[in-house]
């Protein structure tokens, strides 16, 4: 999954750690010689504080309790992953860590490095499923960081087009074959161009776009055997050796989904060259009915052609095999290293405490489109497609839990055997083969018991 990284500028190696205070004023305006409480945090570039409202939200909680938020910031990338790994292998970590779920968090080992906050009161607010990145073996080491927007593979499509040609959303897959064949015939000379619209618009030249609908297919598979989205049950027959993506129907037709759209003719003519912006302008301007996609691409849609996002809406993968839900990816998460002093942990604790509230979190929305990772937020705002996709899948408990945070090892390779089998004529079955042997391989360079 491509994310849009902020560049950070390294002046120099020896400078890998630049540092600045989220409080009114400045990096003097939050520190100790102030008579100030302050909490050191790391984390990478600028990636998780590149928007003034954190600065807002912090300012919010001092002014509350006294305590300020002081970063440290390392670069984006390899580069900075590996300085945070370096850092955590030392016993060198701040009071706080702002860090990746899922398999990142796991590599630095949270029961050894990281404070279990479980039991603590202000965990209560977190929503269902927003938690499932910071758990291992049942508890849980992190809370949401605010930064969220929802990134949630789905079928999007032109509500405008699907009026236009009496289309219903789809429940399942032959519900969408036919949807699929009405736009063939029935949006020939259609389009805003006076061309055909096209059914599907499938951007394979970047390899990233051609994995929702594995993702879509990975959450179908975790939410029937996990509650409110968690992985945790689905996980616990993989590193046991008991179970494999071949052998499971619901991967496999989320493996060969855009091959069997190309094959039937309901791609765009130019499918495996073209680019994600490419899918924007369509999908926009109604050249095309439907893209498989992240639900960011409001956000892109929005900065490009403005009213027009709200034209777009999205559904659930139509699998054979599946249940009409959604996946959702887990926000990053604040962690407490266990090399923070314990005089501190009751500071962080009160910040924390104020932190996860409703009024806090409000403050941050105030300027920020995003989910709420919280109870008690009012000013959460969302995109009209994004609406849609929470209210239809996400409020009703109909999601699962982000593919890449499910297991203990990062999917070497995932994007380009997706895109091998959605335009380079890979097997779609030899294609998830690749996915267990690469999986296997990942289990056994981390030396996983039982691998």
């Amino acid at each position: 999954m491509k994310k849009n990284h902020a560049v950070f500028l390294v002046i120099a190696m020896v400078l890998l750690v630049a540092t600045f205070t989220w409080a009114g004023g400045g990096k003097d305006a939050g520190s100790s010689s102030r008579g100030k409480t302050v909490l050191q945090t790391l984390t990478q570039g600028s990636f998780y504080t590149k928007s003034p409202a954190f600065g807002d939200v912090c300012a919010y909680i001092e002014s509350r309790t006294g305590i300020a938020m002081e970063w440290q910031l390392v670069p984006e990338g390899f580069e900075g992953e590996g300085a945070i790994k370096a850092k955590n292998a030392a016993g060198d970590l701040p009071d706080l860590l702002v860090w990746h779920p899922g398999f990142f968090f796991r590599m630095l080992n949270p029961t050894v490095n990281f404070v279990d906050v479980t039991d603590q009161p202000y965990t209560k607010r977190i929503l269902p499923g927003m938690g499932d990145g910071f758990v291992y073996d049942g508890r849980l080491y992190g809370i949401p960081y605010t930064q969220f927007p929802p990134m949630i593979p789905v079928v999007l499509y032109n509500k405008k087009v699907f009026a236009s040609l009496g289309l219903s959303v789809p429940k399942n897959w032959d519900e969408f074959i036919k949807v699929c064949e009405t736009i063939k015939v029935n949006g020939k000379g259609k389009g805003p161009d006076g061309k055909d619209i096209v059914p599907m618009f499938v951007a394979g030249g970047d390899a990233w776009q051609t994995q929702p609908a594995i993702w879509g297919a990975w959450a179908e598979y975790a939410a029937a055997r996990g509650k409110n989205g968690n992985s945790w049950n689905a996980m616990a027959e993989w590193p046991s050796k008991k179970s494999s993506f071949a052998d499971t129907p619901i991967m496999l037709e989320g493996m060969s989904f855009i091959r069997q759209i190309i094959d039937r003719g309901y791609a765009n003519a130019d499918a495996s060259v073209a680019h994600y912006e490419d899918a924007q302008e369509a999908l926009a301007l109604g050249k095309c009915a439907m893209n498989c996609n992240w639900t960011q691409i409001n956000q892109n849609i929005y900065t490009g052609w403005g009213d027009k996002v709200n034209d777009i809406s999205g559904f659930a993968f139509p699998f054979k095999n599946g249940g009409n839900v959604v996946n959702v990816m887990a926000p990053a998460g604040i962690y407490i290293p266990k090399t923070t002093p314990a005089s501190k942990h009751e500071t962080i604790y009160k910040w924390m405490d104020v932190y996860t509230t409703g009024p806090a979190q409000d403050v941050w929305f105030e300027k920020n489109m995003g989910m709420a990772m919280y109870e008690g937020i009012t000013k959460a705002r969302l995109f009209p497609c994004e609406t849609d996709v929470v209210n239809n899948y996400v409020n009703k408990g109909n999601f699962g839990p982000d593919l890449v945070i499910s297991f203990p090892v990062q999917l070497i390779d995932l994007e380009q055997i997706c895109q091998g089998a959605a335009v380079g004529g890979w097997d779609s079955r030899d294609a998830i083969k690749m996915m267990d042997e690469n999986f296997e391989k990942s289990m056994k360079l981390i030396n996983y018991s039982g691998w």
